[in-house]
């Protein structure tokens, strides 16, 4: 009775400490574990870095050559009558990178220049160079929070056209968002690296989350207004999030550039 009345008043940590020997391996156990936990944190890191800025669209390599956008806008509409056939010549669509927010496209560029942080074309330019940058600056969040880096297929002809057109870039990034890059429709020709790919469904998920609770009160004049409110709110929310936080949003996969 007084060895039940000793355990249970004075703890299991008296009774380590009584028997050193236990005392010793029980601190021996505890490292271990916090070892195994820190081995596996930074095998995680690894893990995310080696993946970190992957495009997740590479089937636009497969396709065949085609015209440029131009020609499948008209075919759409009908207007393919009205088209200078000759200068839509079919071309093998190339791969570009680039990185945009919820304002806008802050940059675009060929492979070549966004693998390559050294090339010359990157020289004077204050705003860095190729992914090295970039990645980085997405990793934190960017301007306000919400820039994503984006890989793109397109006609060499629309890369030229969005340069100098001096148009608003979604004009041609806008319909190659649900343009399939291959024939399973689980590609398209543009699509987020990753992890902003996972941010992407976190963040629509939201939205059609919201969408449905809310819709049945709304009446069919305010319906298209309240769901576009709904989507720049969701945005919204997850760049001040991602701003405060600088990348670290629960729920959301770490980017993890190297430095």
């Amino acid at each position: 009775m007084m060895f039940l009345n000793w355990l249970t008043l004075e703890g299991p940590d008296s009774f380590f400490q009584r028997f050193r020997p236990l005392e010793l391996v029980r601190r021996q156990m505890v490292l271990a574990a916090r070892r195994r936990q820190e081995q596996q944190r930074e095998q995680e890191r690894l893990a995310r870095r080696e993946r970190t800025g992957t495009m997740l669209n590479p089937s636009g390599a497969d396709l065949d050559p085609m015209p440029p956008l131009a020609f499948f806008e008209a075919l759409q509409s009908g207007n393919i009558g009205e088209l200078d056939l000759e200068n839509l010549e079919p071309k093998k669509w190339e791969l570009y990178y680039g990185v945009k927010d919820f304002g806008g496209v802050e940059v675009i560029m060929s492979e070549e220049l966004w693998e390559d942080d050294d090339h010359e074309a990157h020289a004077g330019n204050y705003r860095g160079g190729g992914k090295g940058f970039w990645l980085r600056w997405c990793q934190n969040g960017g301007r306000n929070g919400d820039s994503m880096p984006f890989s793109v297929w397109m006609h060499p002809d629309d890369f030229q056209r969005m340069k100098t057109s001096g148009d608003d870039p979604y004009k041609i990034l806008g319909p190659l968002m649900v343009m399939p890059a291959n024939a399973e429709n689980t590609e398209q020709m543009f699509m987020h690296l990753w992890p902003w790919s996972q941010h992407e469904e976190v963040v629509m998920e939201r939205v059609r989350q919201q969408i449905e609770e809310e819709e049945s009160y709304w009446d069919e004049e305010e319906r298209e207004e309240r769901m576009e409110e709904i989507f720049e709110e969701q945005w919204r929310r997850y760049a001040r999030t991602n701003a405060e936080t600088r990348g670290k949003v629960e729920g959301l996969i770490r980017p993890e550039v190297e430095r």
